[in-house]
């Protein structure tokens, strides 16, 4: 068994290496809905243009979902690391030092989760939002067009499997667990 203060030391370099792991995909999530904001101007902006054309609204659903599910992953990975901080790293480090009952940030923000819509402003609008409603709208603004040809049905059913695809992950998704009790 090493030494209490050997394994306090190790339990805070893995508390550094995990908060440092959610730091970087929470900034990487930031960029997916940038990335997406970006391209769902882009694409709208063109398709309204005088000789646009509104298939090309076709590609928002195509490139939402799968932002949304790269977005998704990010937020399954930090709750996980998340769980394993409150419910493994926590106490080895109160055990380890001796002072049980430590602060745990983890515990409020699961606490916060759970109050009336917490979890919805949090983590279920803005996402649902930018990565489920826009890109059906897009379909149904897309219907209006002039020219429904073959490209057109194939984009409609890349993009109605990628919606369901990214509603399942997104159900999945929800209560993720890495594997502890």
């Amino acid at each position: 068994m090493p030494d209490p203060k050997d394994q306090i030391t190790i339990l805070l370099a893995e508390y550094q290496a995990l908060r440092a792991e959610i730091q970087t995909r929470s900034g990487a999530q930031s960029t997916m809905m940038q990335l997406t904001i970006t391209a769902l101007g882009a694409l709208a902006a063109l398709s309204f243009t005088q000789y646009g054309d509104r298939r090309m609204l076709l590609l928002i659903p195509v490139i939402s979902t799968i932002l949304g599910l790269v977005w998704l992953d990010h937020a399954a990975n930090i709750s996980n690391i998340g769980d394993f901080i409150q419910q493994r790293l926590w106490p080895a480090l109160g055990t380890a030092s001796g002072a049980e009952g430590l602060p745990d940030y983890e515990a409020t923000v699961r606490a916060y989760e759970r109050t009336p819509g917490g979890f919805l402003r949090l983590f279920g609008l803005p996402p649902f939002l930018i990565f489920i409603l826009v890109p059906i709208v897009s379909i149904v603004i897309a219907f209006d067009s002039s020219s429904q040809d073959w490209l057109f049905w194939t984009l409609v059913i890349v993009d109605l499997a990628l919606l369901v695809d990214g509603l399942e992950a997104e159900r999945v998704g929800q209560t993720p667990q890495y594997g502890g009790t």
